[in-house]
């Protein structure tokens, strides 16, 4: 069992310059320093994150946090859906059980009714169903879990602190039926350990099987360091034959991004058209909910992810540099349309445009839509 000691922090939320298209955030948070899960791959081990001692057996609990968070979101923009996990601590690791921050942050977004993203690879979130149906009756709230593999031994090899990999599904499930917008983010995918096309497609099936509304890819990085050589360590210990393979394909690279290897990107897209699983947060999920000059940045950036992903860079290119423009434009999307004033905004070519003022009128794009892998 790890040592919990009591912090008391003296900030809490990591704020972004832009509204993230992954998760939809503009801030998130880590209630706790360390992580009781302890996940071989995890990037928390490494320099940067300045984690001394046992990462997974020494836990510092921030006491404060909902103190914290009650004052600093007081000074934020709401620009984005606020991120509860998504840090290199997850937030109902074991410990949340016994002191609650989670469930604490939860009943003030709530009384604040802003929009929440719940990211975690633990079924301790059942727990807080409740609160995130409240959340979404007055905002929206979106629960995604985290999942590298969907073999159970190849999961208890990495995530030995974690519950099972189908445990997770049955939360989700769960949070289904309650009517909230569900994901997984099957992130990382390893190599030689859960990223040939049969694996992945059993995990895109599994999840389509619990009905969630989208499944989002991402490999492995391995930061050169502690990260990497924990990695290695533990992998060492099973299948010491893989050690030799991943040091050349993860090289000394403080960003940890492997050298060569097989692209994800078409498979993910060919399964996640096969499924019916989109591939990005649909629009349908954070319709209405955001500034609409944020709105359709992070539609265009869906737009973007499609042609990326089918291979085409050059026709996802301008739309993410149209989708930042409008991700940090300050003026109200709409009064710029009524007053003819759109082409004033910087890098949005004539489709950019077109796709603003099709949202405007109609609130909707159907060219998001209609290329959006979605089974609803």
């Amino acid at each position: 069992m790890a040592e919990l000691v009591p912090i008391r922090a003296r900030t809490l939320l990591r704020r972004s310059k832009l509204t993230d298209g992954w998760f939809l955030s503009s801030c998130g948070m880590n209630l706790y320093r360390g992580c009781e899960h302890g996940c071989a791959y995890c990037d928390g081990r490494a320099e940067a994150y300045q984690i001394e001692g046992d990462f997974a057996g020494r836990i510092e609990v921030k006491e404060n946090a909902p103190e914290l968070l009650a004052r600093e979101l007081a000074r934020l923009p709401r620009r984005g859906f606020v991120l509860l996990g998504g840090g290199v601590c997850d937030a109902y690791q074991p410990a949340e059980a016994r002191h609650g921050l989670a469930r604490r942050c939860l009943e003030l977004l709530a009384e604040l009714e802003l929009p929440v993203h719940v990211l975690t690879k633990s079924p301790l979130v059942a727990r807080d169903l409740d609160l995130l149906a409240r959340i979404d009756a007055r905002a929206r709230a979106i629960l995604s879990l985290s999942v590298s593999a969907v073999d159970p031994e190849v999961a208890a090899l990495v995530e030995p602190g974690c519950a099972p990999p189908e445990e997770r599904f049955r939360v989700l499930e769960q949070a289904r039926a309650r009517g909230l917008a569900t994901g997984v983010m099957l992130t990382p995918v390893l190599p030689w350990l859960s990223d040939a096309p049969a694996q992945l497609a059993a995990a895109f099936a599994r999840a389509r099987a619990a009905g969630v509304d989208f499944l989002l890819v991402g490999g492995l990085t391995l930061k050169a360091g502690r990260q990497l050589e924990h990695f290695l360590t533990v992998l060492g210990g099973a299948r010491e034959e893989l050690v030799a393979r991943y040091r050349e394909r993860y090289p000394a690279d403080r960003f940890g991004n492997p050298r060569g290897g097989p692209r994800l990107d078409a498979l993910a897209l060919e399964l996640a058209r096969r499924h019916q699983l989109a591939p990005r947060i649909p629009h349908r999920v954070f319709r209405g909910v955001l500034e609409l000059a944020v709105e359709a940045g992070l539609v265009l950036e869906g737009l973007a992810a499609l042609h990326a992903l089918g291979g085409e860079p050059r026709r996802a290119a301008p739309l993410l540099r149209a989708a930042r423009s409008l991700k940090a434009l300050r003026e109200d999307l709409r009064d710029l349309v009524r007053a003819g004033l759109l082409a004033q905004v910087p890098d949005l070519d004539d489709e950019a445009r077109a796709l603003c003022l099709e949202l405007v009128e109609t609130g909707r794009c159907l060219r998001y839509e209609q290329g959006m892998p979605d089974h609803s």
